[in-house]
């Protein structure tokens, strides 16, 4: 049963009062309905009017236009729904920078980060090379959305960036040297969603249907093509249990396959909320590690508020790390964000990187503390986050 626009607007609101969340604007949650009837046309066309999820997550994130990071709406900050590191303070790029000083002066010039938010990672990121003179040659911006580019571009500006340095990419070059960096982009790519039936001793997949209350899951005969193959290869690794509702990310997977092939010679780092296989297939994780965002609110249920708010799920390294290998990387580094901070800010001799230039400033010399103190926070984004290297050639 697909329901009207009227009754798509009435669940909202109702939707957004259980959440004791702000109301939408009227251009919000006229984009919010639209996308809904997408997808209910989406999945009435399907087989068996069911969607597997990983389908249902991309067209919420994705839909052009309507979609969460397509909209034109701006995801972050103190007005958004969530803040990032770069947000927060300018630590994380100065230790990106200096993990790739070495290769920087050797010759391998070219940065392109992937998705790169408000553009505050890339301004940081380049007047540290500025400040310390590194020979950075160009810093490439994989960005599809233009209302995120114009973001960027004023925020560059802002921050006195000579723009000539900066392009903005659609794809990746076909063949080039350099470095990659993605600051919270893993998350974002869709993944599947599964369980084990002891008794009928198969797999099901996790689908998406619609009824005159809205959206609601239920389960079925494993459909996509790619959660097959993933279980193909990964069926005898864990210990399934019932109950439990395991994920799986061959998209993402796929994503760094496709930076592997492109790039000749440099490193790929990513940094992203996640766990090494142990810990993420854990017996006592049942619900899975997908979470979503509105307005700074956490919450669990992906079917409401369609195109509004973030869908996201934690990584599984191990996973991205033996892909990786197979694709033809090389695997350098793999740390908590806490302690990649540390190696690159204090054990190198940098607990002055900005000391020197506040050393008379005793309140400044506090906040730049703080802020990195919330970067290094103990079960937030300290120990959740993760920083994961890899070289090539």
């Amino acid at each position: 049963m697909m329901l009207t626009r009227e009754q798509i607007a009435s669940k909202i609101e109702a939707d957004l009062h259980q959440l004791k969340a702000p109301v939408l604007s009227d251009v919000a949650l006229s984009l919010s309905v639209e996308l809904q009837l997408v997808l209910q046309q989406k999945i009435d066309k399907s087989h068996k009017k069911q969607l597997p999820f990983i389908e249902f997550m991309q067209a919420c994130l994705f839909t052009p236009n309507l979609g969460y990071y397509t909209n034109g709406r701006i995801p972050f900050g103190q007005h958004g729904d969530f803040i990032t590191a770069p947000e927060i303070s300018s630590h994380l790029a100065h230790a990106l920078a200096e993990a790739l000083k070495d290769s920087i002066e050797d010759g391998i010039d070219l940065v392109i980060e992937c998705g790169a938010g408000s553009g505050q990672l890339a301004a940081d990121f380049i007047l540290y090379c500025t400040q310390h003179s590194l020979p950075l040659k160009r810093y490439s911006i994989l960005e599809l959305s233009p209302q995120m580019r114009e973001l960027q571009r004023s925020t560059l500006e802002q921050q006195g960036i000579d723009l000539n340095l900066i392009d903005w990419i659609t794809e990746l070059p076909k063949s080039y040297q350099g470095h990659v960096i993605a600051n919270e982009l893993l998350d974002a790519i869709p993944i599947h969603r599964f369980s084990w039936d002891s008794e009928q001793q198969c797999f099901l997949e996790q689908l998406v249907e619609c009824d005159d209350a809205g959206f609601k899951f239920e389960w079925g005969q494993v459909r996509s093509s790619s959660l097959q193959d993933w279980l193909a290869s990964h069926k005898d690794k864990v210990a399934w249990q019932p109950g439990v509702i395991y994920e799986a990310g061959p998209w993402r997977s796929g994503w760094l396959a496709s930076l592997a092939e492109s790039i000749d010679q440099g490193s790929i780092t990513l940094i992203d909320y996640g766990y090494g296989a142990a810990e993420f297939f854990h017996p006592q994780r049942t619900d899975g590690t997908l979470q979503c965002f509105y307005r700074h609110q956490r919450h669990n249920n992906p079917l409401i508020l369609c195109g509004q708010q973030d869908i996201t799920a934690s990584v599984n390294f191990s996973e991205l790390c033996f892909d990786a290998e197979q694709a033809g990387l090389e695997l350098v580094g793999f740390c908590t964000q806490s302690d990649f901070l540390i190696e690159m800010l204090l054990s190198r001799k940098q607990k002055s990187l900005t000391a020197s230039a506040v050393k008379d400033e005793p309140l400044e010399r506090i906040r730049q503390s703080q802020q990195l103190a919330s970067l290094m926070m103990p079960g937030e984004m300290g120990d959740v986050v993760k920083v994961i290297a890899f070289n090539k050639g």
